[in-house]
């Protein structure tokens, strides 16, 4: 049994291989044929075959390295519906043959893709069934008017890089089923404003990578089946406002990389239905105004790698454009505003020179698809509301950190957390204690019986040496915390001189002088001169700065005084500056009148010194408080 089995595959093997002959590695009877180096005519193929696929060089021509067609070379093939001859070295057609004359009402595919054609004659003329013609990657200079004008059914037509130069009115006329034209990566320098007028079923059109500089009046009009455009890749500068009269565009309209210095505005509200898609990238678009693009309908507009420098605050106001793509583009400012209120959905500022963005931007890019990446932000605490939002939102691709940035090189969205607790005030409440402590020095006059004064809470000891009927400076350091309710009325009041420092809170400095003095009954021999004025006195001009100490009297003629009730509160209101230089005539005066009268009083105690010691000693009598009350002010 495996024998048998052995001896009927190897029959079908040895029936199969004499079907496909050396060179071909499909040959299926009524289906496809795909051979190599062959020449197809000299090699024994199924005559039925449907679709024959040459993918390398023929052998037809053993003398010549180019192979050029002939009747003969199909000839045997009355079934064929599609041919492609791609890089089979094809170089021309036989100018007295006609190759596929015997297929004209059959084939519908031929590619002649990728070989050294110069030119194709009026060898295709007839082939009136043919829906598909791929003629591209060949030498072809020029394309005769109406030698290809009787393939009525043809659907696609491919020129792609060829050498053809420039577009006659003629060259595809009697195209009427024509949908698919492709002339791109031609030295094209021309193109007849009518050459595509008869093109009724025309959908795509594809000039891109020619050298045409400008879009003629009228070159698209009338153009109702469209669905895309590409005359991307050339040296277009103008496009005239005539363009697209009339003009249907479904799809895409590509005229990127080009010459454009604005929108083609004009020309596009010409259109009976304008592109879903506007492509204007990599042009030298300078800059952009809401004139440019209010007026237009598409989807989607891609301004990217032009030199627009600012987005105006009026630019995107009453624009129904969903997506826009400005990426790429020097724009250093968006003015306040111009971000808010939108209908577009999504945009693209990447690789801008934008480093911040107006907070008013905030509310609208909550909700819209925004890219920002690649960019050197300025991440400082004006960005904080930004890296809030790119942190939260999936919506928000995050910028950059310029390398002048503490971030640099992080992504905004990445340092947010950081960028927060740098950003974060710490407000410090700092309450400041006044200190004020006035030191006074007064001398005064004191006569017991006309003073009268309310003690206070204030405790302070005070030493009152008094020679005779003569009295001495009293020197007195106070310090008080409350206000007393009585002003004293001392008889005489000398200078004051007063140092005032701030302070809230004083300290209480107490100082007692004991001094000895001799017995009232001894008359003091060594009674200074009259005219000599007490020692104790100090200079009106000069007030000591601070408390001078106790000075002591000559022991003859001074009787000891302690009182041990509380000492008085003397109460001084601290003068301001001005009313210390507005008093100092005054004080001068009085302090010469004082001088004038204890030189006197020295006379009067000397001449009648013995008389009064028994009265003094009688009529002296222990002094009533004396309270001195201070009062700050």
């Amino acid at each position: 049994m495996k024998i048998v089995i052995w001896i009927v595959c190897s029959l079908v093997v040895m029936h199969v291989s004499g079907q496909c002959p050396a060179g071909c590695t499909q040959c299926a009877p009524g289906g496809i044929a795909i051979c190599g180096s062959v020449c197809p005519n000299k090699v024994n193929l199924p005559r039925d075959i449907t679709t024959y696929i040459q993918t390398g060089n023929n052998t037809c021509d053993v003398t010549s390295k180019s192979w050029i067609l002939r009747t003969e070379n199909f000839i045997n093939f009355t079934k064929l519906e599609n041919i492609s001859l791609t890089y089979a070295n094809v170089a021309n057609f036989h100018p007295r043959d006609h190759p596929f004359e015997h297929l004209i009402n059959i084939l519908k595919y031929l590619s002649l893709a990728h070989n050294r054609l110069l030119s194709y004659g009026k060898n295709l003329e007839n082939l009136t069934k043919l829906e598909v013609l791929d003629l591209s990657y060949n030498n072809i200079a020029a394309l005769l008017n109406n030698s290809i004008s009787k393939l009525t059914s043809l659907r696609v037509l491919n020129f792609d890089y060829n050498q053809i130069k420039v577009i006659y009115k003629e060259t595809f006329s009697g195209l009427s089923s024509l949908q698919d034209i492709v002339l791109s990566h031609n030295p094209i320098t021309s193109i007849d404003k009518d050459s595509f007028q008869q093109l009724t079923n025309l959908e795509t059109i594809k000039v891109e990578e020619t050298k045409i500089t400008k879009i003629d009046s009228g070159l698209f009009s009338g153009l109702t089946r469209l669905k895309d455009v590409d005359i991307s890749h050339n040296s277009i500068s103008s496009v005239h406002d005539d363009s697209f009269v009339g003009t249907s565009i479904a799809n895409d309209l590509d005229m990127s990389h080009n010459h454009l210095t604005s929108v083609p505005s004009a020309a596009l509200k010409q259109c009976a239905k304008q592109p879903n898609r506007l492509f204007l990238s990599d042009n030298q678009i300078s800059s952009i105004s809401n004139a440019d693009i209010k007026d237009l309908k598409v989807e989607t507009l891609d301004l990217s790698n032009n030199q627009i420098s600012s987005i105006p605050k009026d630019l995107f106001q009453n624009v129904n454009i969903r997506s826009i793509n400005l990426s790429g583009n020097p724009i250093a400012r968006v003015e306040e505003g111009a971000l808010t209120q939108l209908q577009v959905q999504n945009l693209d500022l990447s690789n801008t020179g934008l480093v911040s963005l107006p907070n008013s931007s905030e509310t609208w890019l909550a909700t819209a698809q925004v890219n920002l990446s690649n960019s050197n932000w300025q991440c400082d605490c004006t960005a904080l509301w930004l890296a809030r939002l790119v942190s939260a939102k999936a919506n928000i691709v995050s910028p950059t950190c310029s390398s002048s940035s503490k971030y640099s090189g992080q992504l905004l969205s990445t340092a947010a957390n950081q960028l927060e607790l740098d950003c974060l005030t710490t407000t410090t409440t700092t309450t400041t204690t006044t200190t004020t402590t006035t030191t006074t020095t007064t001398p005064t006059t004191t006569t017991p019986s006309t003073t009268t004064t309310t003690p206070t809470t204030t405790s302070t000891t005070a030493t009152t040496t008094t020679p005779a009927s003569t009295t001495t400076p009293a020197t007195t350091t106070t310090s008080a915390t409350t206000t007393p309710t009585t002003t004293p009325k001392p008889t005489t009041t000398m200078p004051t001189s007063t140092t005032k420092s701030t302070t809230l809170s004083t300290s209480t400095t107490t100082t007692t002088t004991t001094t000895k003095a001799t017995p009232p009954q001894t008359p003091a021999p060594q009674t200074p001169p009259p005219q000599t004025p007490p020692p104790q006195t100090p200079p009106p001009q000069t007030p000591p700065p601070q408390t001078p100490p106790p000075q002591t009297p000559p022991p003859q003629t001074q009787l000891q005084l302690v009182t041990s009730t509380p000492a008085p509160a003397i109460v001084v209101q601290a003068p301001s500056s001005n009313s210390l230089v507005d008093a100092m005539p005054i004080v001068l005066a009085v302090m010469c009148t004082v001088a004038l009268c204890l030189a006197v009083a020295g006379l009067i105690a000397g001449c009648y010194l013995c008389r009064k010691t028994n009265k003094v000693s009688a009529q002296v009598q222990p002094t009533p408080p004396i309270k001195l009350a201070w009062q700050v002010v």
